[in-house]
């Protein structure tokens, strides 16, 4: 525990944003590191490989308050779960290609995992007991 005497430190700092960046970069795909980060935050008991990255700080940005992680931790922990995690390694941006309607509300373009169109049925706007709706349109989007 921290001695209450203790003598602030003059530290290098990164936002959430950030240090889910460098791990990603330097640890791949194998965990949601934003998700990861967050938990965190909420308080939840998040690890990798046994080994955990807490925030040191709140700074705010103009509208809130937000995490900061100390640069040195981010790295150290980067050091301690490639050590450990055979799957950690630097992640690539992979593209995956979907048939994308551009003229539609974004999460009614959705996908199966092997990148195949799933029909969106809008609920809230499909007629009751399958009648016809006011517009006379049919309430599946393909």
């Amino acid at each position: 525990m921290a001695s209450k005497t203790a003598k602030p430190v003059k530290t290098d700092t990164v936002s959430l944003a950030e240090a889910a960046y460098m791990l990603q970069s330097e640890l791949g795909n194998f965990r949601q590191w934003v998700a990861f980060l967050n938990d965190t935050n909420k308080g939840d008991p998040t690890s990798v490989c046994g080994i955990s990255l807490h925030a040191c700080a709140h700074m705010h940005d103009g509208h809130q308050f937000r995490p900061r992680y100390a640069l040195i931790d981010v790295l150290e922990f980067i050091s301690r779960v490639q050590a450990i995690e055979p799957n950690a390694r630097p992640a690539k941006i992979q593209p995956i290609p979907l048939m994308i309607h551009k003229g539609r509300y974004w999460k009614l373009n959705k996908f199966d995992k092997e990148g195949n169109p799933v029909t969106t049925t809008m609920r809230h706007l499909a007629p009751l007991n399958g009648a016809k709706s006011s517009t006379g349109t049919a309430a599946t989007m393909h």
